[in-house]
């Protein structure tokens, strides 16, 4: 856990540091268009992340995070502040996420 909130921390202190966006923005969609790797891996990225919603879902109803009976928007909300950052955010749910209940035999 602690692991990957530090390489949270030093990306995100990267993203914020970063002098000109603009220019990393533009040398980035150049490599998405002359390398193949960028350009897969950017692809798997997102597939991977749009994919990472409904398992999410599932562990948060697993650990009690997610009630199937409540009407309302806190359940959602709490699913896609975890959902919708690539990376970080299914890390952060994987650091903050409470124990799984205990199962009486």
């Amino acid at each position: 856990g602690g692991g990957l909130l530090a390489a949270g921390a030093v990306l995100l202190y990267g993203l914020l540091s970063m002098a000109d966006p603009a220019a990393a923005l533009s040398d980035y969609a150049e490599l998405f268009g002359s390398s193949k790797l960028v350009h897969v891996s950017s692809i798997d990225l997102l597939v991977l992340s749009a994919f990472a919603f409904e398992p999410i879902r599932e562990d948060m109803a697993r650990r009690g995070w997610w009630d199937e009976a409540a009407e309302g928007t806190n359940n959602l909300a709490r699913l896609l502040a975890f959902s919708l950052v690539p990376v970080l955010g299914p890390a952060a749910y994987l650091v903050l996420r409470p124990d799984l209940p205990e199962e009486r035999a």
